[in-house]
């Protein structure tokens, strides 16, 4: 999930995708909260499809900062 927020981070467009999206789900009456959250799993499905792809091209700025996170807390 780390590389999902940095991904929101630092693209405008998935960013605003999200938002619209999740907009758009609050406006629907839920039984249960886990639905509203089932709900959301394509779109967050497709940013860390979007956000693993750029990591293991090597030109994610998002992935970059989480690499330096990683090594900071892990070393």
């Amino acid at each position: 999930m780390i590389r999902f927020r940095d991904r929101l981070r630092y693209s405008r467009a998935g960013r605003e995708k999200y938002t619209l999206e999740k907009r758009r789900l609050a406006q629907r009456k839920w039984r249960h909260v886990q639905h509203n959250a089932d709900a959301k799993t394509p779109i967050v499905a497709e940013i860390m499809e979007r956000a693993n792809r750029k990591a293991s091209d090597g030109c994610d700025p998002a992935f970059s900062l989480t690499a330096f996170y990683l090594k900071e807390i892990l070393f």
